[in-house]
């Protein structure tokens, strides 16, 4: 890494794809069986896509949706979207038709991924206009099934990969976030392709979530990707750091999906934690579960079996946010050796809050304003 020069996103990918290529990076699950997808592999499909998407008419700097639930052609599609200089627009997969059609047009968004959905009907087709292309992913089991739209596993067996390593400029528009509308109609939060990168670097200075500390770095995903806390926590540092993604085939399949990925990071809502903290006390009563903590021999014999029943066996760091995670859960999971950390942040802050990087994000958001002519 040269003096001063921040490294980009895709530039971490660009390296774990030549350096690990054969290194598993995504895992999906199936039923009982996982499909594994390597860092070349993904890197493959990634360059194929690209090359499927300009061969659509679709330039650099245009602004591509990403409608699905989590899986690993959410993150191809990120990845082909960053390798092709194009700006990613992730939605909500639960957004209903009329919603889906503010946002695409809101977002000015020329061509969306539509995959892994709970619903998808004529509301929904009839919300992307018909300038917008759509490509949708391969079926997953059990999800809605999309009939409009280009096939991606076509696309890619027609394409050539690009073989250019593309690298965007820090301060060029790298995604734009919108809010859920809780509050009215969805807002499109603008960040540069500085933010996860010097996110990042913040992380490997002060080391204050950890990421950088643990070397078999596997997360779990299942929190919506197009939401500012799992693609700051899991995404990107997963991609900085070379690690691997496991996700959730399903609701009912989660609690064994994440048994058998026992992840070393999760990000998780207190709901969540709490959820989980009352699988362990419904079985053994919190009062005899203290007393047995407190003996030495039993409380380590213990806390292993309780963790590894959650899927912690090997959790060494653990972020809580959304909302105040109480106090007697924390104190809960400090008892098996879990720190919960707690996190605060906003999507216009890429989810994490200290002064200094409001004043960062602040001083990006104006320098891309000024330099692509739109008001402050």
């Amino acid at each position: 890494m040269k003096p001063n020069k921040l490294l980009m996103l895709i530039e971490r990918f660009y390296h774990w794809e030549t350096a690990t290529p054969n290194t598993i990076f995504m895992r999906q699950p199936a039923a009982d069986v996982w499909k594994e997808i390597t860092f070349a592999q993904a890197g493959l499909q990634a360059r194929k896509m690209v090359s499927a998407l300009k061969d659509q008419g679709l330039k650099a700097g245009d602004h591509i949706g990403i409608y699905s639930k989590n899986c690993y052609h959410w993150i191809i599609a990120d990845l082909a979207i960053l390798m092709g200089g194009f700006v990613s627009v992730p939605l909500y997969a639960s957004l209903p038709g009329p919603q889906l059609a503010e946002v695409i047009k809101l977002g000015e968004i020329k061509a969306i991924f539509v995959g892994k959905l709970d619903h998808w009907d004529a509301l929904h087709a009839d919300a992307v206009a018909e300038n917008v292309t759509v490509i949708k992913f391969p079926h997953y089991h059990g999800s809605a099934k999309v009939s409009e739209g280009l096939n991606w596993e076509e696309l890619i067996e027609a394409s050539q990969p690009v073989t250019e390593n593309f690298v965007p400029q820090a301060d060029d528009l790298w995604t734009i976030k919108f809010t859920s509308g809780t509050t009215g109609t969805p807002k499109g939060v603008m960040h540069v392709h500085a933010t996860p990168s010097g996110t990042m670097l913040a992380e490997e200075k002060t080391g204050w979530l950890g990421f950088f500390n643990i070397k078999n770095a596997r997360f779990f995903s299942y929190l919506p990707l197009n939401h500012v806390g799992e693609r700051m926590g899991v995404e990107v540092p997963a991609i900085w750091q070379g690690g691997m993604i496991s996700f959730a085939e399903n609701l009912a399949s989660f609690p064994q999906n994440i048994q058998q990925t026992q992840p070393t990071m999760l990000f998780a809502v207190p709901r969540i934690w709490m959820n989980f903290y009352l699988g362990v006390v419904n079985k053994i009563p919190e009062a005899r579960l203290n007393r047995l903590l407190s003996i030495p021999i039993i409380s380590s014999i213990l806390k292993k079996k309780i963790r590894t029943s959650m899927g912690f066996r090997d959790l060494e760091v653990a972020m809580t946010g959304a909302a105040i995670t109480p106090a007697f859960l924390k104190s809960f999971y400090q008892k098996l050796d879990i720190r919960l950390i707690e996190a605060y942040g906003m999507t216009e802050v890429a989810g994490s809050m200290t002064k200094r990087a409001l004043d960062l994000c602040v001083l990006r958001l104006l320098v891309f304003n000024r330099r692509h002519g739109h008001c402050a």
